[in-house]
């Protein structure tokens, strides 16, 4: 059997010195390893565990993305169906409402909304856009199929609670109509009736022809 060398020239104890060096050093390593190994496991959990946070989060955006185009399309086809005909919603609204009006220092009941409505000729539209395209998409250049259509309108003295159930029915949650302007005078001397300008706006589907260009 092969000896080593220096080992020969040793004398018992020293051997036993130079086994209990080379099995410590043995231990050490293991230890060592052991104690990498470990760390290395600790790193490899970490990583593991910001991983599926990152499904987790991945997964929750995708279900809140999926959940905003349910929305928007559901939008959509609620405008689409829309009836663009703005008078006669407001009007349909106003003749449910009682509206009390003052004569002769009396407030005067039995009339409703519509009567003391008066309509300015001419409605406004304004594009919107109900979803921004990212990247290098085509766009419609400065045109939309959906328009923001608004009626403005003035009324006559009435009283206050009466024109706040009004605006009440109009912005009712089964609506797409809300009311973007309101102005509101006080008449003199009875703080009870109020006179002023409003605009109810809703929106409508009105398809543009453009042509589509390519987004530089």
């Amino acid at each position: 059997m092969a000896t080593i060398p220096i080992l020969g020239s040793m004398g018992t104890g020293q051997k036993r010195l130079v086994g209990l060096v080379l099995g410590m050093a043995v231990v050490g390593a293991a230890v060592f390893g052991h104690v990498w190994l470990g760390t290395k496991i600790a790193e490899i959990e970490e990583s593991l565990s910001e991983g599926r946070q990152s499904v987790e989060e991945i997964q929750l955006r995708a279900r809140e993305y999926l959940d905003s185009m349910k929305r928007k399309a559901a939008l959509e086809e609620a405008i689409k169906a829309n009836d663009a005909r703005i008078q006669t919603a407001i009007d349909s609204i106003a003749k449910t409402v009682e509206a009390q009006q003052p004569q002769d220092g009396a407030a005067v009941e039995g009339g409703f909304f519509d009567k003391v409505l008066r309509y300015e000729a001419k409605t406004t539209e304004r594009p919107i856009q109900l979803g921004a395209d990212t990247g290098k998409k085509k766009k419609r250049e400065k045109a939309s199929d959906f328009v923001e259509l608004s009626q403005p309108a003035e009324y006559s003295f009435v009283k206050f609670v009466d024109l706040v159930k009004f605006l009440e029915k109009v912005e009712a949650p089964d609506r797409l109509m809300y009311v973007s302007k309101l102005q509101i005078t006080t008449k003199y001397m009875d703080p009870d009736f109020v006179q002023g300008k409003l605009t109810v706006s809703t929106f409508i589907y009105k398809p543009q022809k453009v042509e589509e260009t390519e987004e530089e």
